[in-house]
């Protein structure tokens, strides 16, 4: 046999070469992926119910332990809760945590919801368990209107004055929400309210630090101590790098922590 003919052609014909081993090995294991990936898998993902991987997962199913009520204010849909409410829903029921339609209403921003629960008698001042009211809910996320309607039923801006108590106030000025801050101002919100008891962390630093001057604002005109100093002793002038806000802090006397 000559030496230089190349060994590939000196096998026995029976034995497969290196090259098809690795191709037949790729498109097994190509076969194995496609087999996990559109049978296994989604067979495990639905939990081997019945249900078709695409299909949308109901509110009653994400939230089992909820009453119908509930249900139709998470889909927003108030002709539905309107009839429920007709028909003797518990508009005070709570969830698992604590929380009523109406909180549920106040968070997702919703005046129909919320007016349509609070002239059926839902507690307006109601707390779940984190000890959140509607007014705090709706508060944190900036909804203006339902804020406003809650305080025109009577929910109180200031529901527990105790040191290190969150307040909606507070939830407001740290989402930078200059129109619920003054809402709740108006409604007698406190303007000098420490976000931390008396850990030395007022409103108003709270905002300078954030760069919200539209809050400013409105604490200033509130009533808020331009001069509050935090534990470092310094105030919403020293923290601010925002011009406007300087210029709002200065116009109202701030001065300077050491000074």
């Amino acid at each position: 046999m000559d030496r230089d003919t190349p060994k590939a052609f000196t096998e026995a014909p029976n034995k497969p070469s290196k090259l098809k081993i690795f191709w037949e090995t790729l498109a097994i294991n190509a076969l194995i992926a496609v087999t996990i990936a559109f049978i296994i898998r989604p067979f495990v993902e639905t939990g081997m119910s019945s249900f078709p991987k695409d299909q949308k997962v109901s509110l009653a199913e994400q939230y089992p332990n909820e009453t119908p009520l509930m249900l139709a204010v998470r889909e927003g849909l108030a002709d539905k809760a309107r009839e429920l409410i007709d028909s003797g829903a518990d508009v005070n029921a709570r969830n698992p945590d604590g929380n009523t339609a109406l909180v549920l209403a106040a968070a997702a921003g919703s005046l129909e919801l919320t007016e349509l629960l609070l002239k059926a008698g839902a507690d307006v001042d109601t707390v779940n368990q984190h000890e959140w009211t509607a007014l705090m809910a709706a508060a944190v996320k900036g909804h203006a209107a339902a804020v406003q309607a809650l305080l025109d039923a009577g929910a109180k801006p200031e529901p527990d004055p105790k040191a290190g108590k969150v307040t909606a106030l507070m939830l407001a000025v740290a989402g930078g929400n200059a129109d619920v801050v003054k809402a709740l101002l108006a409604a007698g919100g406190d303007a000098n309210a420490w976000s931390n008891g008396n850990n030395a962390w007022s409103l108003l630093l709270e905002a300078a630090l954030n760069a919200y001057p539209d809050v400013v604002n409105v604490l200033l005109a509130g009533g808020a101590d331009v001069n509050a100093k935090d534990n470092d002793g310094k105030t919403a002038l020293d923290l601010t790098k925002n011009e406007g806000i300087r210029t709002l802090l200065l116009g109202a006397g701030a001065r300077k922590g050491g000074r």
